[in-house]
């Protein structure tokens, strides 16, 4: 045979051996049975099929939309107040029996956090008015006035210069526009009497029966007429006082801090790097607040007031200011003042009660209170600034309240001007006379000489 010939059967025997064996370095098998080819592990990377995961990116950080909370409306009123809906904010009203000026009114009224009130509509009219009837059916017969939050506007100083509804506004900064004002047939007719000037002010009239006067007078229960502001009017004077809301409606305050939580930052596709741990420092527990010191001996009244609890007590016992304000030394107080009307009536019952089985007319009770120095007679400063309380805790003038020409600072022979305050206390009440629980000025030497009871007044305690 040729020797060329046999040299290339040999390397085709050796080429297709090679092949069936596997060759090329591979370390797989090939199964004949089951026709699949099974691969080493570290040739997978380079035949299998199977999927490799991605590596990770961070997705940016997207805000959801944030969802406002809807408005809430404010609808608390405290005990006995009645509440008034309006477009511009809900409104809290309520009615005392107190005699007094307008100013001295709205002062009063600030000391529960409102001020004398407007009227929005004619039904917040009726409704007050029905609201002072109630209060005093029981003590007149015939018809009260309950002050209002309305002054003249002083382009208009007599009758006829401005259209009736404009010719007075509300002054409690809340009410708006003119419906409220409902005034009686012929007012306001702007009279003018003496120092007290043009009628300035405005009350509500309340007729005890509900329906007025009627006949040619046309004076209709809830109807308004002009009126003096220095003046005391009679029968007995309702004020009208009110709280507002600081605001009328409000937002959940949850809705604010989840805005200011929000990240807003770009995204930066960096890998996460972890921040390290720093120890959160302990929460701060604020004190707790001082317990209210509420504890006064038996039969002593608490007064609770925004400068701390005061406790208040009545002793019958003829004698001089001076005595009866070192009388109550004795008991580790002084003659006490009076920081509200609130105040003022209650001490003023608790003295009726006092006095009712020992004389049937009236009282006198010695009060903290002393002339000014720089006012030293009538006329020099005005009623509610002559005074001054002297128990070094009574503060403000809403507790001032004087009897009608009073403090008049007559001079009495050697004792000089009437320098100190009495409050006068009737049996009857205020049924009796408009002059129950008001103020007038006395010589402090002089004893007087009706039934005279000492309010003292000291700080509350704890236990």
């Amino acid at each position: 045979m040729n020797p060329s010939l046999l040299l290339f059967l040999s390397l085709i025997g050796v080429t297709v051996s090679i092949i069936v064996s596997g060759g090329g370095g591979g370390r797989g098998s090939f199964d004949d049975d089951s026709r699949h080819y099974s691969g080493d592990s570290s040739d997978s990377s380079d035949y299998s099929h199977e999927h490799r995961p991605r590596p990770h990116r961070q997705r940016p950080h997207r805000p959801r939309p944030h969802k406002p909370h809807p408005p809430r409306e404010l609808t608390k009123c405290p005990d006995n107040w009645i509440l008034f809906k309006r477009p511009q904010g809900n409104w809290c009203v309520n009615v005392f029996t107190n005699a007094q000026t307008w100013q001295s009114a709205d002062d009063m009224c600030k000391v529960y956090g409102g001020v004398l009130t407007g009227l929005q509509t004619n039904e917040e009219r009726l409704k007050v008015a029905e609201k002072a009837r109630l209060l005093t059916a029981p003590l007149t017969s015939s018809y009260s006035y309950t002050w209002l939050g309305a002054k003249r506007k002083p382009e208009c100083p007599r009758l006829g210069v401005c259209p009736k509804p404009d010719t007075f506004y509300w002054t409690d900064g809340a009410t708006t526009g003119t419906e409220g004002f409902g005034w009686i047939f012929t007012q306001p007719d702007g009279q003018v009497k003496g120092a007290y000037g043009v009628q300035a002010c405005a009350a509500i009239v309340a007729f005890s029966s509900g329906y007025g006067t009627g006949g040619s007078n046309q004076n209709i229960h809830g109807q308004l007429d002009d009126t003096y502001c220095q003046e005391q009017p009679t029968p007995l004077l309702l004020l009208l006082s009110l709280i507002l809301s600081t605001f009328s409606i409000t937002f959940d305050r949850s809705s604010d801090s989840s805005e200011s939580c929000e990240d807003t930052s770009e995204y930066h596709p960096h890998p996460h790097r972890p921040r390290p741990h720093r120890p959160r420092p302990p929460p701060h527990r604020p004190r707790p607040p001082p317990a209210e010191l509420t504890k006064c001996p038996d039969t002593w009244m608490l007064f609770r007031r925004p400068q701390g609890n005061w406790c208040v007590t009545l002793f019958h016992k003829s004698q001089t200011w001076q005595g009866a304000d070192n009388m109550c030394k004795t008991y580790g107080g002084r003659l006490t003042g009076l920081q509200t009307g609130q105040e003022r009536m209650r001490l003023a019952e608790a003295a009726r009660r006092i006095v009712q089985p020992l004389t049937p007319r009236n009282a006198s009770v010695w009060i903290g209170a002393r002339r000014k120095p720089e006012c030293p007679r009538a006329g020099v400063c005005q009623d509610q600034n002559s005074f001054y309380w002297t128990d070094g805790h009574t503060t403000g003038s809403a507790g001032f309240q004087w009897a009608a020409l009073q403090p008049d600072g007559q001079v009495i022979g050697n004792f000089g001007v009437q320098s100190c305050a009495l409050m006068a206390v009737y049996s009857g009440g205020s049924a009796a006379s408009p002059r129950h629980g008001a103020y007038d000025d006395y010589t402090c030497e002089y004893l007087p000489s009706r039934v005279t009871l000492v309010a003292c007044g000291k700080k509350a305690k704890r236990y």
